[in-house]
């Protein structure tokens, strides 16, 4: 009578290191493709940059150089993705992806913080910058007042309610300070039974308003260039926050010789071409903070540069703790995963 031997065979050490690293390099070849069409579009910034910095600019160069590069990384995506497959060329691969990825981030970052322009970005530092920022809630209120104040005659934020000023990680104003700035402004809610417009005074769940009736009147009231919704703006401008402090910094400036401007717009080094339709809007004393802070031209600055960050990402404290909450989770199962697998395989050689 023959017996089989049904006996579990157990994977060999070698086979799970090898599936492990496979499965951590698939992840890595998949970010890589995901942010291959980012980074394409960022050399194509980041080139022009780095040949007017150092003064060998050559546009029919840097368009071909630009245009050059696109292609390889697209062909190296496609690359990755069919060596992935292969455990000894991907690890290689895994390396390659890596170090290309980190050098085209740090070269793409180098771009976007000087927004194009010759000139570095002015970087005050936010209290709410980093992975444990928070916002300052008196400057987000000063942030506000000078909105309201200087920026509001110009700009709209319709993305923004004015129940947003009293939740939780904004300026935290009271329900009823809240709905004491909403009645500063009226908005047509209907019409009567001859057809005329019913105005009311805004409420809690009404929008910023827009100061003007028609795209037409506002770029009739600004050189003819359209105020932009300042809702979004920190994340619509490359350099973010950074980029917009510097520019609230670079009026007043000289005008370079090799730079013409019209006489109808204003010179601002951070602004592309350096020619701007805004006129300068902050001046010394322009605001009256209510808590006593001096209002500088850099203090206000930040300040509404500050609201501006808040105001594009109302949810950034919620977002940075639920981040922490789950990185720590990660972590400990991280390394209650590796004890255990110790373990379990301990005896397989």
């Amino acid at each position: 009578m023959c017996i089989r031997d049904r006996s579990v065979r157990t994977p060999s050490t070698s086979k799970i290191k090898r599936e492990i690293l496979l499965a951590l390099v698939r992840v890595s070849v998949d970010i890589f493709c995901m942010y291959a069409e980012y980074l394409s579009n960022s050399i194509s910034y980041s080139i022009p940059f780095l040949s007017n910095k150092f003064k060998v600019s050559n546009p029919e160069r840097d368009f071909f150089l630009s245009t050059t590069i696109k292609e390889v990384i697209s062909f190296f995506s496609i690359i990755v993705n069919a060596s992935a497959a292969n455990i000894s060329s991907v690890t290689f691969m895994n390396f390659l992806v890596i170090t290309v990825f980190s050098f085209l981030f740090v070269l793409s970052e180098q771009t976007f913080s000087a927004g194009g322009e010759t000139y570095d970005l002015i970087k005050p530092g936010f209290s709410f910058e980093g992975p444990t920022g928070t916002f300052d809630r008196s400057q987000l209120r000063r942030g506000y007042q000078v909105y309201r104040e200087v920026c509001a005659s110009c700009h709209s934020m319709k993305q923004l309610a004015f129940r947003n000023l009293s939740q939780k990680g904004g300026p935290e104003y009271t329900e009823d300070d809240s709905k004491v700035f909403a009645a500063e402004y009226t908005i047509i809610d209907g019409f009567d039974d001859y057809g005329d417009p019913v105005e009311r005074n805004r409420i809690l769940s009404d929008r910023f308003p827009d100061p003007y009736d028609s795209k037409e009147a506002a770029k009739a009231s600004n050189n003819g260039a359209y105020p932009p919704d300042l809702s979004l703006i920190v994340k619509a401008r490359s350099g973010g926050y950074n980029y917009i402090y510097s520019l609230l910094q670079g009026y007043g400036k000289e005008i370079p010789g090799d730079v013409e401007i019209s006489d109808t717009l204003s010179y601002n080094p951070w602004f592309p071409g350096g020619g701007i339709a805004m006129y300068q809007p902050l001046y010394e004393d322009s605001v009256e903070y209510e808590d006593g802070t001096y209002a500088s031209v850099e203090q206000m600055s930040a300040d509404v540069t500050a609201f501006l960050a808040w105001a594009a990402e109302p949810e950034m404290e919620e977002r940075k703790r639920l981040g922490f909450i789950v990185m720590s989770f990660l972590i400990i199962f991280t390394l209650l995963m590796f004890f255990t697998t110790t373990r379990l395989w301990k005896d397989v050689h």
